[in-house]
């Protein structure tokens, strides 16, 4: 559904969004909340309202001189004001479960609310309304499993249309007009492909060189602090138990760490596509009409798994220091796995966030038929191409 974003961590948000709406993931309602908090604050922040950046969507929300502005300001609907933190509670609720996936009738129900709050404030500024588009939803759910098919049917169409063209060529002269003109685009496609297939792929992280430093920091800093906590965290435990803790096979999951930590280290601004697959802790899946690797959203399984026992294991940990109280050693060691526990979950939020921006722009720098050197971008929320700096379409591909 096409429309006009505020800003680009907007736009960003929502491709997101779209991605796990097509990949019917039960990521959707992590996306969701994130695009609504990105919105709220953008629209806080342009009209001068005073809100805590700390805070979660909800807690911004509640707050009184925010709900005054909503409601007396752009004159929001008190019942979609409440629908709002109704939603925001089924969203924490609905990421917590184990199902995998999300039902079509919660994703039109849910963006229906979006869209109509976002429209309020469209109002309130005196722009175009969106018109919220149901069908595209629904046409798009799921749309990752046909992709595989929907390659092939397009390969096997274009295989159809070459042989086409040279039979054409075989015609009588009167169409030989008509001929050279498909064959010139023929070799003008040839010719792009060409350039795709040799040219340097590179993914740019959208965003300043200041934000890109500071989320890189964020997940450097995490990491760091949630390796230390790995060590200590098992050495305290197990002189509070007076026996190996559990957590103590969790070091696993501190190499882990030091792996990811080590990862986000090699990352640059512009990464080359091949590195940040190898220095990706999530799944790339090979496109072959981009020539390059694209983020699944979903966690390799070595990390997934390890970082899935190292939870039940600290827990186990927490458990039996609590039903063996032995002094200081104890609250000691109960403090370090909470806060081993705590830290690794916001590891892998900073991980995800500064992950996430490299997924909006892939670079392509290479020779073109003159022999010059250009850079194209692929934008893969439009999946449009343009020469950089100038950004003159080059089209779909």
């Amino acid at each position: 559904m096409e429309f006009k974003f505020f800003t680009d961590k907007i736009r960003l948000r929502y491709a997101t969004l779209e991605k796990n709406i097509k990949s019917k993931s039960n990521s959707f309602y992590d996306s969701y909340l994130d695009l609504l908090e990105e919105t709220v604050k953008y629209i806080l922040f342009e009209n001068s309202v005073e809100y805590d950046n700390t805070k979660t969507c909800g807690l911004i929300l509640k707050a009184e001189n925010v709900k005054n502005f909503l409601l007396n300001e752009i004159k929001l609907d008190v019942k979609l004001y409440e629908k709002l933190f109704d939603y925001i509670k089924k969203c924490n609720d609905h990421k917590h479960k184990k199902e995998k996936w999300v039902g079509k009738e919660s994703i039109v129900n849910y963006l229906n609310v979006y869209f109509e709050f976002i429209n309020f404030y469209k109002k309130f500024i005196n722009e175009e309304l969106i018109t919220f588009n149901e069908e595209y939803y629904s046409k798009i759910f799921n749309e990752n499993e046909k992709v595989n098919n929907e390659i092939l049917e397009k390969l096997n169409l274009q295989d159809e249309k070459i042989e086409e063209i040279f039979n054409i060529l075989n015609k009588e002269k009167k169409e030989q007009e008509i001929v050279e003109k498909a064959k010139e685009e023929i070799d003008n496609q040839l010719s792009f492909n060409n350039f795709l297939k040799t040219s340097k792929k590179i993914n740019v992280w959208i965003g300043k060189k200041e934000e890109f430093i500071k989320a890189k920091a964020k997940a450097l800093i995490s990491g760091i602090v949630s390796i230390i906590l790995g060590i200590v965290a098992p050495a305290v435990s197990s002189a509070a138990l007076l026996m190996e803790s559990f957590s103590i096979f969790g070091l696993v999951w501190m190499a882990m760490t030091i792996f990811l930590t080590a990862y986000v280290i090699r990352l640059k601004k512009e990464t080359e596509n091949e590195k940040l697959v190898e220095n990706s802790f999530e799944k790339f899946v090979y496109d072959p009409k981009l020539y390059v690797r694209i983020n699944t959203l979903k966690e390799k399984k070595k990390f997934l798994i390890f970082r899935i026992i190292t939870y039940v294991l600290i827990v186990l940990d927490i458990i039996c220091l609590i039903g063996k109280y032995s002094g200081i050693w104890s609250i000691s060691a109960l403090i370090l796995e909470v806060l081993y526990f705590v830290v690794i979950i916001i590891n892998r939020k900073y991980l995800l966030d500064f992950y996430t921006y490299f997924d909006a722009r892939i670079k392509y720098v290479g020779l073109d038929r003159s022999g010059k050197n250009v850079s194209v971008i692929y934008d893969l929320i439009t999946k449009q191409f343009y020469v950089e700096k100038t950004k003159s379409n080059v089209g779909k591909i």
